[in-house]
């Protein structure tokens, strides 16, 4: 994860699909994480 986030991420001048892919796998993971925390609170 963290070498496919390097040379994704990190690397602007080149910015491909693998930059897609790991934002589009960030933001879900973190709307996931997001969700489940607010289901936690309503119960």
């Amino acid at each position: 994860m963290i070498a496919f986030r390097d040379s994704g991420f990190l690397s602007r001048n080149c910015i491909g699909i693998s930059d897609l892919y790991g934002f589009i796998l960030y933001t879900l993971v973190i709307a996931l994480f997001l969700s489940c925390q607010s289901y936690l609170d309503l119960c």
